[in-house]
């Protein structure tokens, strides 16, 4: 890890406003995506409380953030979902102000611990009207700049000597600090970061690169669905489930990504993800793939479904980069995008309350949080 800049920091949770959160090169939003319905006389939002969440802190050259979706409706997940975020965040902010250089690993096992702490938390969170605390799926983790070794190679430091980064005056310690000095403006554009992030669950983290005006895009939680047991199995969730207190970590991963200044991030719940399928957005297969000819969807092996869905929506994610000039505008397109495929099905909902919705009207109405950032500004 390189040196941290605390230039304009800014903490903080999502609380029940949908409106975007937005800084310099960095977006991020909690929307509902339901429909509001009249009963007794009284219009309410489906589905609240929103049981999505994030946390997050910015500052110049990293980031710490959280994105949650509390798994099912009610207090319970929407509390587990907050805890969890503002948790992580508040326990990774404490940790790297203490300004201590570190390695990728010690960052990830500092991850790892944030993890456990507000899987803990959830736990022993004291619920309104007597509940328990409830379960969520995360993507959370940091950016941050590093050193680059191939500086320190040319002064004579490998990675083997990295395990005495601690020892006040080694000689790996006081050579890293004078690479600290010579760091220039400039040199700060070329300057790498990393990402390192964990998930369980099915949020998702996408790495989306621009190399010469060539945007491409890659999930880096590809899988996550595929051991899943049935459509409401997220495959992994964090906090109290009846009386089960262990995490399930059946797809918890650990994921890093080296990135350049202008490289973005996107971290979404399944409310964006889902809507950005092929089948949600009300393709058949062959539409896709026309080789596969007349199958329908529930002829097809998960493996082939997941296969379809990660190919469609990275190149859907790289179109839309391709064509916004800033994160900002990224974030618009990318939430149009979403709201233009439910919205007949939302419509239909609030003039129909009581009708089955006919299988014509595509999208999945869901709770939907979206994050998008570049490492720097």
């Amino acid at each position: 890890m390189s040196k941290l800049d605390y230039t304009d920091s800014i903490l903080d949770f999502y609380n029940f406003n949908d409106e975007v959160r937005v800084c310099k090169g960095f977006t991020i939003q909690t929307i509902s995506n339901y429909p509001i319905l009249e009963k007794d006389g009284v219009k309410h939002r489906d589905g609240d409380p929103v049981a999505d969440a994030y946390g997050f802190y910015r500052c110049r050259n990293f980031f710490i953030y959280s994105v949650n979706d509390g798994c099912g409706w009610g207090v319970e997940p929407s509390y587990a979902a907050r805890v969890a975020s503002a948790t992580f965040v508040l326990f990774m902010k404490n940790e790297l102000e203490k300004n201590v250089l570190r390695t990728t690993e010690e960052i990830q096992e500092l991850c790892r611990t944030g993890l456990a702490l507000a899987h803990q938390t959830i736990i022993q969170l004291e619920v309104p009207e007597g509940k328990i605390g409830g379960t969520c799926t995360t993507c959370c983790g940091v950016i941050v700049p590093i050193i680059d070794n191939e500086e320190l190679k040319k002064k004579g430091i490998n990675s083997t000597q990295f395990e005495d980064i601690h020892q006040e005056g080694s000689k790996v310690q006081q050579e890293v600090k004078e690479y600290f000095k010579s760091i220039t403006l400039k040199s700060k554009v070329l300057e790498k970061y990393q990402l390192i992030g964990l998930s369980v669950g099915d949020c998702k983290t996408f790495f989306i690169k621009n190399e010469q005006n060539v945007w491409t895009t890659e999930d880096l939680t590809y899988g996550s669905r595929l051991h899943a047991i049935g459509s409401n199995d997220p495959g992994g969730r964090i906090g109290i489930q009846g009386t089960n207190k262990r995490m399930d970590i059946r797809n918890a991963m650990v994921y890093h990504k080296i990135l350049k200044w202008n490289d973005i991030i996107m971290v979404c719940s399944d409310g964006i993800h889902d809507n950005l399928e092929p089948q949600t957005r009300g393709f058949s297969p062959n539409e896709i793939q026309p080789e596969l000819g007349d199958i329908k969807w529930f002829k097809l092996k998960k493996e082939q479904i997941e296969e379809i869905n990660r190919n469609y929506s990275l190149k859907f994610i790289s179109e839309v980069a391709s064509h916004a000039v800033s994160v900002h505008q990224f974030h618009k397109m990318m939430m149009d995008a979403i709201i233009g495929v439910i919205v007949d099905r939302k419509k239909y909902m609030e003039d129909h309350p009581n009708n089955a919705v006919p299988n014509v009207f595509s999208g999945k109405l869901d709770h939907a949080t979206l994050l998008l950032a570049r490492p720097t500004f």
